[in-house]
């Protein structure tokens, strides 16, 4: 069972999931989605960027409730820094192949149905007949479903 004790407002739960994405050239394709048993951090004050731009993974509920929002942009990169070995220029950088994989880890909320990557440029813009809590409008790069709910 998840453990959602509240520690600074904050659910902290004993379970993650992780999401494997990998990118095939043109898209974020899901590879895989797992839950795994470790405690994964709530949002910080500094992540707060609701009403913000950036690229976002987000935890829904069924009804499109957003539960967990956490801001990505160095997980969903244009290109990838690798080391170089040599001491004078330690890192070099390279586009974003396809097939390169990167995995992310949200809080396993009981409630969670759905994982969204999404993109959100400038300030969102409400959503009329929208539910209470549901995620900001942005563009969705990648949506998972969780089947059973998250339960």
């Amino acid at each position: 069972m998840t453990d959602i004790t509240k520690k600074d407002g904050e659910p902290v739960m004993d379970q993650a999931i992780r999401l494997v994405v990998e990118w095939d050239g043109r898209a974020y394709v899901a590879r895989s989605v797992e839950r795994v048993a470790m405690r994964v951090p709530g949002v910080s004050r500094f992540e707060r960027r609701e009403a913000g731009s950036g690229r976002f993974v987000e935890v829904r509920g069924e009804d499109g409730a957003l539960l967990h929002r956490h801001a990505i942009d160095e997980r969903l990169p244009q290109g990838m820094s690798y080391p170089t070995g040599d001491p004078n220029r330690p890192t070099a950088d390279a586009a974003l192949k396809p097939g390169m994989t990167f995995s992310i880890l949200v809080p396993a909320h009981p409630k969670a149905a759905v994982l969204a990557l999404v993109e959100v440029r400038g300030r969102p813009k409400d959503k009329k007949g929208a539910p209470k809590g549901a995620a900001p409008a942005g563009d969705e790069l990648l949506l998972v479903s969780l089947e059973g709910g998250g339960k």
